[in-house]
């Protein structure tokens, strides 16, 4: 029989990418008083929907497996490697290229805000 709690590692994460999308999705709407689909699909934007789904993963990953298996080490190393890429990039382009501000990286707001929420969702869902 198909088991839920079997699969969170990987559900949980996809979720709270999905939450975080569907949030996206509403301040563009609030935003912009119009649905723009091609910007809400985007990777960019408020808040990070990968740093949700990479921070759920962790904890998730944590809960289930214990914070001192090599497992979590694992995830926390790429956890930290994507939110310094994902910072870094934003801030070189933020620096040198106004126009590809808004198509690649996320400000250190929008990465913070998507840890929350991966925080969030990963502690309600264990």
């Amino acid at each position: 029989m198909f088991n839920l709690n079997e699969y969170k590692i990987i559900l949980i994460p996809i979720l709270a990418s999905l939450i975080c999308q569907l949030i996206k999705i509403i301040l563009i709407i609030l935003k912009q008083k119009k649905i723009n689909l091609k910007q809400a699909m985007w990777a960019v934007g408020m808040p990070s929907s990968h740093s949700a789904f990479f921070t759920s993963l962790l904890i998730t990953i944590g809960i289930v497996e214990g914070i001192n298996s090599a497992v979590f080490a694992v995830a926390l190393l790429f956890s930290l490697a994507y939110v310094y890429d994902m910072i870094l990039v934003f801030n070189v382009i933020n620096d040198n290229i106004k126009e590809l501000k808004n198509q690649l990286g996320h400000s250190s707001l929008e990465v913070i805000v998507g840890i929350i929420i991966g925080i969030i969702i990963a502690l309600i869902l264990n």
